[in-house]
């Protein structure tokens, strides 16, 4: 046998992709660098100066050669970049929507990259949901036989293999001060938690399991905060003075007391001045 041959034969299978993940990786690539090209175009208009034009490229080069990988890399590669391309676009969308918040982006133009980053986004979360499925499904519940079959309770029937490979208890091998009868209705209770818990499992979904494991980075919580304040922002250079009030009524997906924490922060940072007290509080630009 030429062991050489047969190294060689196992490691091009081990690093070859399937068909699957190539087939998936090459449709993720070009939707990819197609969103590339068109993230450079829209910020061409932006000034050098704006951080987020080089921000918003640097993220499109990113879910470029992230995408490189999942197209020619493994299973175990893939599981791994798929998170990082979902919050890369949870990011590019943060900063789209405060570039457009902010006068930097044309209305059309955040809409179509908002609808194809979204719909990128919606196909990753599918192949990861399709891909824990998968895996959970490798091993059915009678991969080893099932409970009766493999451990059978005494007084049933079984054959002669059964039996001298799974032989009743006696009272020789039971601990001290149990019985026979006794051990046997243990062992049933615990079978029957365990198909408890294992048809628990089986109810959870895929996208259940990624909530609560996936937690949203701290960068994306702050990047909706300069989001709010961006808007807040805007109605106070549109209007030149508002009241909290003015505030809730333009945005009524904030509540009065998130405005009011905002306002505070904006007054002491030095961007806007407060005139009057109370409800009576009236804010405009420094």
């Amino acid at each position: 046998m030429n062991y050489n041959k047969d190294i060689k034969d196992n490691r091009l299978v081990s690093q070859a992709p399937s068909n699957g993940i190539t087939a998936f990786g090459v449709t993720i690539s070009k939707k990819c660098e197609r969103l590339a090209t068109a993230i450079y175009l829209v910020t061409n208009f932006l000034s050098d100066t704006e951080p987020m034009k080089f921000r918003l490229r640097a993220l499109s080069l990113e879910l470029v050669r992230d995408a490189s990988l999942v197209k020619n890399g493994s299973q175990m590669v893939e599981a791994n970049v798929l998170e990082a391309l979902r919050a890369n676009i949870l990011e590019t969308l943060s900063l789209l929507e405060l570039a457009f918040i902010a006068g930097l982006v044309s209305e059309m133009n955040f809409t179509i990259l908002k609808r194809e980053y979204a719909s990128l986004r919606d196909t990753i979360e599918v192949k990861k949901a399709s891909r824990e499925s998968r895996t959970d499904s490798i091993l059915g519940d009678n991969f080893f036989g099932t409970t009766e079959s493999a451990h059978p309770r005494p007084g049933l029937g079984y054959s002669r293999e059964q039996a001298l490979m799974h032989p009743a208890p006696t009272s020789s091998t039971l601990p001290k001060g149990h019985s026979i009868g006794q051990t046997t209705s243990v062992m049933s209770d615990r079978n029957t938690v365990s198909d408890t818990r294992r048809s628990d499992l089986k109810n959870l979904s895929p996208r259940s399991v990624l909530s609560v494991s996936s937690p949203a980075p701290r960068a994306i919580t702050d990047i909706a905060k300069e989001s709010r304040r961006a808007r807040i922002l805007k109605l106070v250079k549109d209007n030149r003075e508002v009241t909290i009030k003015d505030i809730a009524t333009h945005f009524v997906d904030l509540s009065e007391k998130t405005i009011q924490r905002e306002l505070v922060s904006l007054v002491e940072s030095g961007v806007l001045k407060k005139f009057g007290e109370r409800r009576w509080s009236r804010y405009a630009l420094v």
